[in-house]
């Protein structure tokens, strides 16, 4: 593969795991190294007759991640579910928000560079496959979604493994979660190519679900080449992203999320000085 005749874009979005003692719609308690399945209870497993009750350790330390990456916190968010078929969710769906996010901007800086943020987002964890079963302990455990635009990267793989690393120092310093917790912070990128000089984008292809750096670099520099070698050959790239199979409709148990000012200040607060 020759670099020098494609253009490389890349979209990077984040999920971070915070760092409560609970879940984020429910007062069950919460402990990643417990044993499968030994904390749930009745919201978590999606039993009839139960209703969501937000966490506001989540939001705090939610509004806290975005003041320290310079995003705008919106005083008024809203719920939404997303649905999938996937059997690691209880209820059919995931507890999210939609076009009306927790906080838009921000930006992650690297050398100079910054990836700009275009939306971060509270939502609840699904729960885990493992070796055919379903473990629910991390089930509704809070997540921060954090998505960032697509940019033209120099050296793709090294750049995009620096925007990891460099949000989870931020992550770190600001003890909204323990970044070194396997699956605490997770990445998905989403990898476009095209030939130099030609005008639009390619198709957009994910490579999802990285924990580390190296891991990061190794999946984009494997799909370069994989698009690269389609298109040299003069082959379409077909686009192929997760996102197609979800369905989003409004979350009707939870009312609206306002945030004060006087809730920014107390998130704020609990910034170390430097990123106040």
């Amino acid at each position: 593969m020759n670099m020098r005749e494609h253009t490389v874009t890349i979209g990077l979005e984040f999920r971070c795991r915070l760092a409560t003692r609970t879940r984020l719609f429910s007062p069950c308690a919460m402990a990643m190294s417990a044993a499968p399945d030994s904390q749930v209870d009745a919201y978590t497993l999606a039993l009839p007759g139960t209703l969501p009750a937000l966490n506001r350790q989540a939001v705090e330390l939610a509004i806290r991640l975005a003041l320290a990456l310079g995003a705008a916190i919106a005083p008024v968010s809203r719920w939404v579910r997303r649905h999938a078929f996937d059997p690691s969710l209880p209820k059919g769906y995931q507890t999210t928000q939609g076009e009306a996010p927790l906080a838009r901007g921000g930006t992650i800086e690297v050398a100079g560079r910054a990836l700009r943020l275009t939306s971060i987002r509270l939502a609840e964890h699904a729960g885990e496959l493992r070796n055919g079963s379903v473990d629910f302990s991390r089930a509704g455990a809070p997540l921060l979604e954090l998505a960032g635009e697509s940019m033209i990267m120099r050296a793709a793989p090294e750049e995009a493994s620096a925007y990891l690393r460099a949000l989870q120092a931020i992550v770190r310093a600001t003890g909204v979660a323990d970044s070194d917790m396997p699956g605490a912070l997770r990445c998905d990128a989403h990898v476009s190519l095209w030939p130099k000089g030609q005008e639009g984008s390619g198709a957009r292809c994910t490579v999802a679900d990285l924990g580390s750096g190296p891991a990061l670099e190794r999946a984009i520099a494997a799909e370069i080449q994989r698009q690269a070698a389609l298109l040299d050959q003069g082959l379409v790239v077909a686009s192929m992203t997760p996102e197609a199979n979800h369905l989003y409709l409004p979350e009707p148990d939870l009312p609206p999320l306002r945030i004060d000012a006087a809730w920014i200040e107390r998130a704020r607060a609990g910034l170390p000085d430097p990123l106040r």
